[in-house]
């Protein structure tokens, strides 16, 4: 498929994590770490040093329940922080926008379900992730 200058790239291109540059426009903070407005790749690094992972092992497209859990909540704290699509989510996943969205729709259901991914999720809100 041809792309015309200044399109955007097609749903199945998939982007490069360093091109993910767009900021949060709310500008929100995590205290003691960041100071300033950070960009998608900065925020799944945080999220994924809380998780005791690597951005690297988040985006393998295996489906080992570990790494898939730890994939769901970081994509669901991801869009829950607020400022990104789920288009670009998925492109620094590795994954189609529907994707990102059907994860976000089963962490919410696992919470209400799971009272130890409740428990998680809540914690790391509350904690390094808090909005102010």
């Amino acid at each position: 498929m041809v792309e015309r200058e200044g399109s955007t790239p097609s749903p199945d291109t998939n982007l490069n994590p360093m091109q993910a540059t767009q900021y949060i426009p709310n500008a929100y903070m995590i205290p003691g770490i960041v100071q300033r407005k950070m960009t998608l790749v900065e925020l799944a690094r945080i999220i994924a040093t809380e998780l005791q992972t690597s951005i690297d092992e988040l985006r393998l497209p295996t489906r080992k329940q570990e790494i898939r859990s730890k994939r769901q909540i970081a994509i669901y704290l991801i869009r829950w922080y607020g400022g990104f699509t789920t288009t670009q989510i998925g492109g620094l996943f590795m994954r189609d926008h529907s994707t990102i969205s059907s994860t976000c729709k089963v962490v919410e259901y696992d919470m209400l379900t799971n009272k130890p991914m409740r428990d998680l999720i809540k914690t790391l809100k509350e904690s390094k992730l808090r909005k102010p």
